[in-house]
């Protein structure tokens, strides 16, 4: 299989392949009309400049999935996301949409669905995508708006994290030197990544560290306002972390990351401030936080709740 850029040439080829792979959907939510369903091949010509199209061709030339794409202002439509029914289920479909987000550079990613198909609902939400909007149409179908953030620099590339990922977060975090810096006991097993994976990492406000010249997660960053600590926490101020493979140590990266997503919290919330710790015995850590305004309190503390350790570790904050 290759993707490839569409041509107008294609658009009948893709339009009878988006009946094909709508009707089913549309048979489901008894929505025959559905407008994926119901197009003419002289609207899909008239729209087919508006967009980037990527079509998916077997060795003998058949296209057999596709998906268009359009950025306006740093943000990024995704529709029409399709695979004929004979080829579902072998990973064509997160292909092709992790192909349009590459192509199409962008800050944020937005879609729209159902979510009365579980599958494809929970698909999105695997990716990274989350509601942010719902409605209710007189055919009884729940129509949703999904978007995530998607934060880069020439260098990195901040995104959700995803369920394949995790060879490269066990590659990483079973190095014991990253996580007694970070604060978590090192991974021993995949099963171990996994598991960290579901239920930590794949959050609305974590990110996967992305080297953009190879593609890799490398490390990891985030924040949260539901946490236990002993920390001299404001009310609903929100604790950074961050980390980044040792590989990568003394390159820039974690202060490119942390710049990246202060920018992202300011542009996206109403928080006043925001704290975050280190090991007083990992100075490098307390640099990269100074370097993007962070400024020590004086305070130091133990939190073993929070880092599962007996050590100190010293308090910043940055004022917004």
């Amino acid at each position: 299989m290759q993707i490839q850029t569409a041509t107008i040439n294609d658009v009948p080829e893709i339009l009878e392949l988006q009946h094909k792979a709508f009707l089913p959907v549309g048979e489901v939510l008894n929505w025959l009309d559905a407008p994926n369903i119901t197009e003419t091949i002289e609207t899909a010509l008239e729209e087919f400049p508006n967009f980037t199209v990527l079509k998916m061709v077997a060795d003998d030339g058949k296209i057999v999935g596709s998906v268009r794409g359009k950025v306006d202002d740093g943000s990024l439509f995704i529709g029409r996301l399709m695979v004929l029914p004979e080829y579902q289920r072998n990973g064509y479909a997160k292909e092709l949409l992790h192909k349009i987000q590459e192509v199409l550079p962008h800050n944020r990613v937005w879609l729209e669905t159902t979510s009365d198909i579980t599958s494809t609902y929970t698909f999105y939400e695997r990716e990274g995508f989350r509601t942010f909007k719902t409605e209710h149409f007189d055919n009884g179908v729940s129509w949703v708006s999904m978007a995530k953030w998607e934060l880069h620099t020439n260098r990195i590339l901040l995104r959700p994290w995803r369920e394949d990922d995790v060879e490269a977060l066990y590659k990483y975090a079973s190095d014991p030197d990253i996580g007694t810096r970070a604060g978590w006991p090192p991974h021993k097993s995949i099963e171990d990544s996994t598991e960290v994976l579901r239920n930590i990492l794949m959050n609305d406000t974590t990110w996967a560290i992305i080297l953009r010249e190879t593609g890799e997660p490398i490390g990891s960053i985030g924040y949260m306002t539901n946490y236990t600590s002993t920390l001299p926490s404001r009310p609903n101020e929100p604790l950074v972390g961050y980390w980044v493979g040792k590989p990568y140590w003394n390159k820039g990266i974690c202060t490119e990351a942390l710049n990246l997503m202060i920018k992202h919290i300011r542009a996206v919330s109403d928080y006043k401030s925001l704290i975050s710790s280190h090991f007083v015995d990992n100075p490098a850590s307390g640099r990269v936080m100074q370097k993007c305004g962070f400024v020590p309190t004086g305070e130091t503390c133990v939190d073993s709740d929070l880092s599962g350790m007996e050590k100190p570790m010293a308090v910043l904050r940055l004022e917004f």
